[in-house]
C-alpha cells in the first residue's frame, strides 16, 4: 500500500478521503412521467426532459415543454439516465420537468456538484452492472442510493472539478471552432463551386447558372467510375484495409479504423481494379452518395455498395464538386419515389460536373483544402483535449495525483 493511502471497497484512495453512499451526499429524485396531452412543443410550461434522447455533451437540449410537471429538477441537479442506456449523465441548466427515463441528483452542501457529475461520469459501467431487464435495462432508486462515492475535502473537490470544467471549456471551444469552420467551407463550396472566382458574365444551366467560360460533363466523360465486388467477404483480426460505406465521411479515408481481410480476399476484389492515392470513394447504398478519397499510398481494396472514381483532372477539385450541394439535388432527383434508396452505376457516370478552367480548378480545391486543414487541426486537438481530460479523471477522481502537488 502506498504511503498516505487506504484501502477501501472501491480501491485504495488517499487517508483524508470518504467513501459514502450518493444518498449521503446528495437527494436523489426518481423522474416521473406526466399526463401526454400535458407536454407540447410550444414552450407552453416548463421544458420537458424525458431521457438519455435529449443528453448533448454536458447539457441537455430542450425539445419538448410540459405544463404539468410531477418531477422538478433544479437548476446544478445531475441528470442521470436510468433507463437504456444507463449511467448517461449531464448537468441541467434550468428548472424542468423530469420523465421515468431519468433521475436528478442534487448535491448538498458538504460536496461540489461539479465535483459530483465527474464522479457520476466515472460511474456508468458500474451502474450498467447493476440494471436489470432483458429487453429493456433499467436502474431503480436503490442502485442510485446505494451507489458509492470518492469523497476527498471539499477544497480538493473544488479544485479537481476547476481542473476538469478548464478542459471541458478548452473542448466546448473547439468544437464551436469545428462547426463555425465547417459553416464556412459550406458556404464556400456553394459560392465557389458554381459562381467561381472574380467572374461577371454567366449563362443558365440545368444546374443554375455558371460562369460563362465554364463547362458542364457527364462525370463518365472525365473520369473512370469502378464498381466493387457485390459480395461480403471474411474479414480478420490483421491484414489490408477493406473500405465499406460506414468508412466514407466526407473526408479522408482513415485505413486504420477499417475492417481487414486477408491477402487472397485483396487479390480477389483488386482484379478489376486496385484503388490509389487521390481515388475517390462515394457510397451506393445506404447513406448513398457520400464521398471520401484516399489521401496515401496504403494498400485497400473496395467492399460492396460502394465504387472507386479515377480522374485525369485535378483530383480534389472532382472530391469536392462531388460533396457540392448541386451534386446532392441531382442525386435526390434519380433516387425519388424507389422504396429501397439506392445509386445505380449509371445513375453515377450521368452526374453533371460543373467544370473550371484547370487552372480555376486548382485555386478552388486550394482554397477548400486550406479549411479542411484548418477543420482537421482542431479535429486533433478536440481528440488530444478529450484524452487528458480521460487521463486526469482517472488520477484526479482516484487520488492518485492530489491537487496540491500540481
Amino acid at each position: 500500500m502506498r504511503q498516505g493511502y487506504k484501502k477501501t471497497e472501491v480501491g485504495a484512495i488517499p487517508e483524508d478521503w470518504e467513501v459514502k453512499k450518493l444518498e449521503e451526499v446528495a437527494t436523489v429524485i426518481m423522474g416521473q412521467s406526466p399526463n401526454s396531452n400535458s407536454y407540447n412543443e410550444d414552450e407552453d410550461g416548463i421544458p420537458f426532459f424525458q431521457g438519455n434522447a435529449e443528453f448533448g455533451r454536458m447539457y441537455p437540449t430542450i425539445k419538448k415543454w410540459c405544463n404539468e410537471p410531477l418531477k422538478i429538477a433544479n437548476p446544478m441537479d445531475i441528470l442521470i439516465s436510468v433507463r437504456a442506456p444507463v449511467g448517461a449523465v449531464n448537468i441541467n441548466q434550468v428548472q424542468s420537468c423530469i420523465g421515468r427515463g431519468l433521475s436528478a441528483i442534487r448535491a448538498s452542501d458538504n460536496i461540489d456538484f461539479k465535483y459530483l457529475y465527474y464522479s457520476l461520469l466515472t460511474s456508468e459501467k458500474i451502474l450498467n452492472s447493476s440494471a436489470q431487464g432483458s429487453t429493456f435495462t433499467a436502474i431503480n432508486s436503490g442502485d442510485l442510493k446505494n451507489l458509492k462515492i470518492k469523497i476527498p475535502p471539499l477544497k480538493e473537490q473544488e479544485k479537481i472539478a476547476e481542473i476538469l470544467s478548464t478542459v471541458d471549456s478548452q473542448i466546448d471551444d473547439t468544437e464551436k471552432l469545428i462547426e463555425k469552420s465547417k459553416e464556412l467551407k459550406k458556404g464556400l463550396m456553394q459560392k465557389l463551386l458554381t459562381k467561381g472566382i472574380g467572374h461577371s458574365e454567366f449563362k443558365k444551366t440545368e444546374v443554375g447558372e455558371i460562369p460563362f467560360d465554364w463547362e458542364i460533363k457527364t462525370l463518365e466523360s472525365i473520369a473512370s467510375v469502378i464498381d466493387s465486388l457485390h459480395e461480403t467477404p471474411k474479414y480478420i483480426d490483421n491484414g489490408i484495409s477493406m473500405i465499406r460505406v460506414v468508412d466514407i465521411n466526407g473526408g479522408y479515408i482513415q485505413t486504420t479504423k477499417t475492417v481487414k481481410v486477408s491477402d487472397e480476399t485483396y487479390k480477389k476484389f483488386t482484379r478489376k481494379y486496385t484503388p490509389r492515392k487521390g481515388d475517390i470513394i462515394m457510397s451506393r447504398v445506404g447513406s448513398y452518395g457520400l464521398v471520401s478519397y484516399l489521401r496515401d499510398n496504403n494498400k485497400v481494396c473496395l467492399g460492396q455498395n460502394i465504387v472507386v472514381i479515377n480522374t485525369d483532372i485535378n483530383k480534389k477539385f472532382l472530391f469536392y464538386a462531388l460533396s457540392s450541394q448541386y451534386i446532392k439535388n441531382e442525386i435526390d432527383k434519380v433516387t425519388v419515389g424507389s422504396s429501397q434508396k439506392s445509386l445505380s452505376l449509371a445513375n453515377i457516370k450521368k452526374l453533371h460536373i460543373v467544370l473550371p478552367t484547370s487552372s480555376e480548378q486548382v485555386n478552388i480545391s486550394n482554397i477548400l483544402e486550406s479549411i479542411d486543414k484548418n477543420i482537421e487541426e482542431y479535429i486533433n486537438k478536440l481528440e488530444e483535449l478529450k484524452y487528458l481530460k480521460k487521463g486526469l479523471m482517472q488520477q484526479l477522481l482516484t487520488g492518485k495525483i492530489r491537487v496540491n502537488n500540481l
